[in-house]
């Protein structure tokens, strides 16, 4: 069995990349190198912090997840007038959220779109460390999982196990042979009788 695991990327990290690329194309997140940890990582920008606050706050959707971002920096931008224009202009965009009026109340509620909260909460993912290394761990015992199940569907295909017996068999032939010359034969062969060169009369 081999331990390689495969290189190919999966269809979910290909879609976390995707949208990580849009994210920083539209000006939301970053990429930074951290002098500390001596190695790159993403940051929200301004703008992706206020997008992120607006979005949860009109949809309550996303709420127990945490935004790396001090509270007096979100107490900040929700006293922005950015703030209040990226709200006003959410509403009216039904890409991230769809508007929907309560029919009981007759208020207006806000509702994720699909895609809407699958970039959001990419965003979330990228900014945050501890969520990328869940995932890769994730990810690595899954395709360990795969590997093993490719292998032992390999090793135990009965076309296989049955040319190993006929191999094995065979072998063990070779050695009991090997093994009879070895010994020499325990059997008593029969006894020839020696011809004494006379001929029968026929009566």
């Amino acid at each position: 069995m081999t331990d390689k695991l495969p290189i190919e990327p999966t269809a979910e990290e290909l879609q976390l990349i995707d949208i990580r690329e849009t994210l920083i194309k539209n000006g939301m997140i970053e990429r930074i190198f951290d002098p500390v940890a001596k190695k790159n990582r993403y940051a929200q920008t301004k703008q992706g912090l206020i997008t992120l606050l607006a979005y949860k706050e009109l949809t309550n959707d996303l709420v127990d997840e945490r935004i790396p971002a001090s509270e007096d920096v979100i107490a900040d931008c929700k006293k922005s007038t950015e703030y209040d224009q990226l709200k006003k202009k959410m509403k009216d965009d039904d890409g991230i959220i769809i508007k929907q009026m309560n029919m009981q109340t007759g208020d207006s509620q806000f509702f994720p779109t699909p895609d809407g909260h699958a970039v959001m909460q990419t965003m979330l993912f990228w900014i945050d460390e501890q969520k990328q290394k869940a995932f890769q761990k994730d990810l690595k015992v899954q395709r360990i999982k795969q590997s093993m199940g490719n292998w032992v569907k390999e090793e135990l295909n009965p076309t296989k196990i049955l040319s190993g017996m006929m191999k094995a068999s065979v072998k063990m032939g070779e050695v009991s042979d090997g093994m009879a010359k070895f010994a020499g034969d325990s059997k008593q062969k029969p006894k020839k009788r020696k011809w004494s060169g006379r001929k029968k009369r026929k009566r």
